[in-house]
Formats: structure tokens, C-alpha cells, sequence
């Protein structure tokens, strides 16, 4: 059983590291002509992308905490699991990205798959 400041911990990882990669994709979505000279200067001033960047490292942060106190076989699967579900769903609400039938019931098996690894014995 996964004690309760982990799970806090998780928490904390869950959402720092989907509002990272969300606010990357963000950010990455408004730089125009990726050709341009003046590529770099305008990654180094897009707010969601410089501000991605640090949430996922700060998630990364988080994760040794929570890789210190928890056995990988368990954690692993399951922190990747959630990733999966909280990023999709934050693409479907706020990048407007859809999903297929195929994807749904991948989705839902995975739901599946966490709760096999997290309650069975």
C-alpha cells in the first residue's frame, strides 16, 4: 500500500509533469516558421514554453522522492499509466485534440491495467 505523504507526492508529480508537457505543446504550437534564424530567440521567449520546461523539471524532482520510497515494478507502471490518462485528457480540453474509438478503449484498458497493478496480489 502506497502511504499517504507518497501520495501526495505523486499527486504533485502528476500535475506538475502533464501542465509541463501541456504548456511545451503550448508553447511549441505558437513559434511560427521553425526555419527561421531567429528560432531560438523565440523559444527563449515563449512564457509556456520557458515555464513548461520548468514544471517538468520540477516533476522530474519530484519523481526521485517518490522513486526513493516505492518499488519500481509498482510505481512505474502506475505513474506512466496516469501520465497517459491526465495528458490525453488535457489535450482533448485544452488543445482540442480528439481521440478515436480505438484510443478510448485503450484508455479505458489502461484504467484497467492501473488498478491491476495497484490492488492486485
Amino acid at each position: 500500500m502506497i502511504k499517504i505523504n507518497n501520495l501526495l507526492l505523486i499527486i504533485i508529480y502528476l500535475i506538475l509533469s502533464t501542465a509541463g508537457v501541456l504548456l511545451i505543446k503550448i508553447g511549441l504550437n505558437l513559434l511560427s516558421n521553425k526555419s527561421e534564424v531567429n528560432y531560438f530567440i523565440n523559444v527563449i521567449r515563449n512564457r509556456y514554453l520557458i515555464f513548461g520546461i520548468i514544471l517538468y523539471i520540477l516533476s522530474f524532482a519530484t519523481w526521485l522522492f517518490i522513486l526513493s520510497d516505492i518499488k519500481l515494478t509498482i510505481i512505474y507502471p502506475t505513474i506512466i499509466g496516469l501520465s497517459i490518462l491526465l495528458i490525453t485528457i488535457g489535450s482533448i480540453i485544452f488543445l482540442k485534440e480528439t481521440i478515436g474509438l480505438y484510443q478510448g478503449i485503450g484508455i479505458g484498458l489502461l484504467i484497467v491495467a492501473i488498478n491491476m497493478i495497484l490492488y492486485g496480489k
